[in-house]
């Protein structure tokens, strides 16, 4: 699912293949826009993009009417009328599947380009101290470029040997797990705490920095805690209302924000698996696939295609 602003232009309707992609369009030196093809062979053209934020959600098919979803599965789900109306407002993607049967194997897929299915730590989950990869990854090419990136996590106390401090688990970190973040104080220092109090909501070190050109960075990160991303966490169990909750609140914090008020940006919501659900996922027929150009200030409805 993807939210967009972009004021004072209109914008062309655009398709994007996969998440990994938004490598393609961040990171070249020229950010001329470039013509990309969907699954179905169209051509789309990819608008400049200074700012992209990426929530990580957790755990749960894309609707209710598809394969396992049911009960489990997101879009139409009387427990999450507010991410069900995000999905008819702005963008939403289909026939996407996970990569591995693991959340840390999809995670680092997002950053890394792999499954890393070599490395059998990988599928284990180990904690960063005892599993790291030397390969190359999405923060060296942003880097590379000249721009730049900030993760932010719920409940952790930030840096490389943060600790959890609420309801944060490190398999959803993925940035840990690449030696060349892991042995840098400089990259360390750009994961920090989304929320420094600690207790869900505001997230507001991720809302005020979001605030200025200054502290925004071209690539922005947010794993929630694991209530907050529909995972569950120790007694708590996974819980589809509890996400959606915390979203209607979060998102339009996000979208109050300067730089999406005044700047090209780009927000993307992204759940990393449909727990055992294998086949792809594909949209409700009784969700729009329509597409409309944004307008100046006003609300964006785009068609894409990214993982979900």
């Amino acid at each position: 699912m993807l939210l967009w602003r972009k004021p004072e232009m209109r914008l062309n309707v655009w398709t994007i293949l996969g998440l990994l992609f938004l490598s393609g369009f961040l990171l070249p030196p020229a950010m001329t826009p470039t013509s990309l093809h969907g699954v179905a062979g169209s051509s789309s053209v990819v608008p400049h993009v200074n700012y992209i934020a990426v929530i990580m959600m957790e755990n749960h098919p894309l609707n209710t009417s598809s394969c396992c979803g049911g009960a489990n599965g997101v879009l139409g789900n009387i427990a999450a009328p507010y991410i069900t109306q995000l999905a008819r407002d702005y963008a939403l993607s289909g026939n996407y599947s996970t990569v591995t049967p693991g959340s840390l194997g999809d995670y680092l897929s997002i950053i890394g380009a792999s499954t890393f299915s070599s490395m059998p730590c990988v599928g284990n989950e180990s904690p960063p101290t005892t599993c790291s990869t030397t390969a190359t990854n999405l923060i060296d090419r942003i880097e590379a470029s000249g721009r730049t990136w900030k993760a932010y996590m719920e409940d952790y106390s930030g840096g490389c040997r943060g600790t959890n401090v609420g309801a944060y688990d490190y398999w959803h970190n993925p940035f840990l797990y690449f030696a060349g973040i892991q042995n840098s104080t400089a990259r360390c220092s750009k994961i920090v705490s989304a929320n420094p109090g600690h207790s869900g909501l505001p997230d507001n070190q991720f809302i005020s920095d979001l605030n200025s050109t200054t502290t925004a960075s071209n690539f922005m990160w947010l794993t929630p805690n694991e209530v907050n991303n529909m995972h569950g966490y120790n007694s708590q169990p996974p819980s589809i209302s509890a996400g959606n909750n915390y979203l209607s609140q979060l998102i339009p914090l996000i979208l109050k924000t300067s730089i999406f008020a005044t700047q090209s940006a780009a927000l993307l919501l992204v759940w990393d698996e449909p727990t055992t659900c294998s086949v792809p996922q594909v949209p409700r027929n009784d969700l729009s696939n329509s597409c409309y150009l944004a307008r100046p200030r006003g609300k964006a409805k785009l068609c894409f295609d990214v993982s979900v």
